[in-house]
């Protein structure tokens, strides 16, 4: 499909059909006026430029020009200081029209609705069709759009939207899904994203300036982290189409991030920096009443299509959070907490990009904590209970006993499928301690949570993620110190090293 896609001239995409048997058109009013300008008179309007004020005049003044308009309305012409030359006075008001100006009208959620949003293109497959194609005409319900990698734009607006969104109440910079180019549009988008809520000294911080020559793939990785993202909502009919119907743009992404070298590619990931791009996670929808909406499954066993540590084994309907892909520049000695030894996949062809078949798996050395998973839905009383509402945290368990502690900064893969196989005592749960994030000081600890596997030594499948607060310094001495039991885990633990080696598949 990228050969296909790429070397077209341009792909004719029937956006706003719902099925196959609706085609390219729908009925529109052939009269419909797309209005994207008015005239609006500010005055008033904080913000902005506001008339002159009209020249102060006493009361006696105001009496003459009011006697003046009521003899003139009775046919009685009286000439008067005030009067014009035409016998006619007029009241004196302040001048507005300075305030009327042309204003452009901008519906700023209208790409999203009408084009990224549109039936079509929340179908799966479709996604590699419309970013490898060079440009595409998009049928859309009340006119046609244009995307290719220089511009968007619809009938209404021929020249180009702004690249414009709105985003908490405030008008930001919108980037284009088809921007593809690593250079500029997985800087900008770095760029966009780190610059958020990393202040140090009153400066950001810029994550990247150490990273040498591990900069330019970097970017591409930004790329690929929207790529996923926005595949991850998208609708299969077949589940296990999940990693070819995304294959076509990851031989894209190969040639561009790894020169075309297929054996690292890794079940929706990179063999590069790696360890960081273990830390997707799952965020939980918030409803109106304030209760948690768990939306992602894991299929079963006999819908084998990725090992667990990979996003592609998971179904969300509101997508994924890819990680933050980074080789960790000069902190990657005193941040990075676990080291990748060997990745093994199993294929069922000879395509690196295709389907995968059980037996995978990747071996890490690190060091594990045991711990339990709580749901507090158990705890509390069923008349108190409010509909939907489930709150997972986890406790550290040392020798034997569960510490009162409770971590409550945590992402559960697929807990509508996982949840009676994980939550409460002697389930084989551990947290496996991965990095401090790349934020300025103080920075969270981010851990990945698994199970593991029974009758099968060394062995685990992740179940979720989980964050220790960068306010909380004295829980991340908890999960870091040494707590003496470490050999008693379900695998092998080398002592002088200070690490344990594990699998997970």
């Amino acid at each position: 499909m990228d050969q296909v896609y790429n070397n077209s001239l341009c792909n004719i995409s029937a956006t706003a059909a719902t099925n196959s048997s609706k085609g390219l058109y729908v009925d529109r009013d052939s009269k419909q006026f797309w209005v994207d300008e008015v005239a609006l008179n500010t005055n008033g309007v904080p913000g902005q430029p506001q008339p002159p004020v009209p020249k102060k005049v006493s009361i006696q003044d105001i009496a003459h020009q009011l006697q003046d308009t009521m003899l003139t309305n009775g046919n009685h012409v009286k000439r008067t200081k005030h009067g014009n030359s035409d016998g006619k006075s007029r009241l004196k008001v302040a001048d507005a029209s300075n305030s009327v100006k042309k204003y452009t009208i901008l519906d700023l959620n209208f790409w999203e609705t009408t084009v990224d949003q549109a039936p079509v293109n929340r179908r799966g497959w479709v996604l590699q069709e419309r970013l490898i194609a060079p440009r595409v005409l998009h049928f859309c319900h009340d006119q046609i759009a244009w995307e290719c990698w220089e511009k968007d734009a619809i009938e209404s607006r021929p020249d180009g939207i702004p690249l414009l969104q709105l985003k908490a109440g405030s008008i930001v910079p919108r980037s284009r899904l088809k921007g593809m180019v690593p250079s500029v549009d997985g800087k900008a988008l770095r760029h966009a994203r780190l610059s958020r809520g990393r202040l140090k000294n009153g400066k950001y911080t810029d994550i990247d300036e150490d990273m040498g020559h591990a900069v330019p793939s970097v970017y591409c990785f930004e790329v690929w982290k929207r790529v996923v993202e926005t595949y991850s909502k998208t609708r299969l009919t077949k589940a296990t189409d999940k990693l070819i119907a995304l294959a076509g743009i990851a031989k894209i992404m190969s040639r561009r991030i790894l020169n075309g070298r297929d054996e690292d590619y890794v079940a929706g990931m990179w063999r590069d920096n790696l360890e960081s791009q273990l830390l997707w996670r799952v965020d939980p929808a918030v409803k109106k009443d304030g209760t948690y909406d768990f939306h992602s499954d894991r299929p079963g066993m006999d819908e084998y299509r990725a090992p667990s540590f990979s996003w592609a084994a998971i179904d969300s309907e509101r997508g994924i959070n890819y990680a933050d892909v980074t080789d960790f520049g000069r902190d990657v000695k005193d941040d990075l907490l676990i080291k990748i030894e060997t990745v093994i996949l199993k294929y069922k062809t000879d395509d690196r990009f295709g389907m995968l078949t059980a037996g995978g798996f990747l071996e890490l050395k690190g060091v594990l904590k045991k711990i339990i998973i709580v749901d507090s839905m158990d705890s509390m009383e069923a008349s108190s209970r409010r509909s939907g509402y489930t709150r997972f945290h986890w406790q550290l368990v040392r020798h034997g006993r569960v510490l009162e502690e409770p971590y409550k900064m945590i992402y559960l893969d697929a807990p509508s499928s996982d949840r009676k196989h994980i939550i409460g005592p002697n389930r084989g749960i551990y947290c496996l301690p991965v990095c401090r994030d790349r934020a300025a000081e103080p920075k969270e600890l981010i851990c990945l949570l698994l199970q593991a596997v029974g009758g099968v030594p060394n062995t685990f499948k992740r179940v979720g993620l989980t964050k220790i607060s960068r306010y909380h310094k004295e829980y991340q001495d908890e999960i870091l110190q040494p707590s003496g039991d470490e050999n008693s885990m379900d695998c092998i633990w080398d002592a002088q090293a200070g690490r344990h080696t594990l699998r997970i598949i």
